[in-house]
């Protein structure tokens, strides 16, 4: 799960212009504010597109994408 969290805080930075140097692997992005609803979309896009994978509705929750240590998880269960 690891090797997916550097390309996840790039994927942040980049697509979501979002500072990740002060965000832990477990601390909250969207419950946090960091990011709203419609930056939660283009994460999945970005994801999908970045990883090659399929994020359906049923995997995409709020525990799934609300961390970087979350969103690492899923990209393994898509892939």
């Amino acid at each position: 799960m690891s090797e997916h969290k550097a390309t996840v805080r790039r994927v942040l930075e980049e697509s979501l212009r979002l500072n990740t140097s002060d965000l832990g692997d477990a601390d909250p992005i969207f419950s946090a504010g960091l990011i709203d609803s419609f930056a939660l979309l283009e994460l999945i896009t970005v994801l999908e597109s970045t990883f090659g994978i399929r994020i359906t509705a049923e995997k995409a929750t709020i525990e799934n994408l609300d961390s970087i240590e979350g969103i690492s998880g899923l990209i393994d269960t898509c892939s």
